[in-house]
């Protein structure tokens, strides 16, 4: 009898894995834009610190 491959037997974590990866990637990259407009009305340049800081704390809140 032939085994299910991993992929099939495990597609709705795989699945799932890939939309949290996709869902996290957009989470940070659309926080950067927000950091980027919100660091320019400051008139403060973007740092890096700052902006992990920052959304560190906005993932952990999600």
């Amino acid at each position: 009898m032939k085994r299910p491959s991993v992929w099939r037997a495990y597609s709705y974590a795989w699945i799932t894995l890939g939309f949290f990866i996709i869902s996290l990637v957009g989470h940070w990259v659309f926080g950067w834009f927000a950091y980027l407009d919100e660091q320019r009305a400051l008139g403060q340049p973007p740092e890096f610190g700052g902006y992990l800081i920052e959304m560190s704390r906005d993932t952990l809140e999600n």
